[in-house]
């Protein structure tokens, strides 16, 4: 399962020759997030790991996000809910 919430994210122009970054503003785009692991997972809390990617383009590493487990549910649906309400508030 997955879930796309718009971010308005910082925009870096890479010039990989010189290795120079530079800001260049900043952009609302389109997340894609997808749980795909538990780092940490106590019964009550836990720490899920979250692929995410801006169209065809993957992030360079995972996203953690820690949420609170009812105890009831698959816990990765039980946290792509929770970080999805997050981003929306």
């Amino acid at each position: 399962m997955s879930f796309i919430a718009s971010t308005t994210l910082d925009k870096t122009s890479l010039y990989n020759q010189l290795g120079i970054s530079v800001s260049s503003g900043s952009d609302k785009v389109d997340v894609t997030y997808e749980a795909v692991s538990l780092s940490y997972f106590d019964g009550k809390t836990g720490i899920a790991q979250f692929k995410t990617s801006v169209g065809d383009t993957p992030g360079a590493s995972l996203y953690p996000f820690k949420f609170d487990y009812s105890g009831t549910g698959n816990p990765l649906d039980v946290a792509e809910s929770a970080l999805k309400s997050h981003l929306t508030t």
